[in-house]
């Protein structure tokens, strides 16, 4: 049995919660590539 748990996140629809949500995808996309290089991924602003 799994150890870990889930539970449902709502989605938001305000504009402020798109906007959060397309800066994380961008965010853990340069992480993605700065891993692929072989760097360690930047998270600070």
């Amino acid at each position: 049995m799994s150890r870990t748990a889930s539970f449902p996140i709502r989605h938001s629809h305000t504009v402020w919660g798109r906007f959060a949500a397309a800066f994380d995808h961008a965010l853990m996309k340069l992480a993605r590539i700065a891993n692929r290089n072989g760097d360690l991924p930047y998270f600070g602003l």
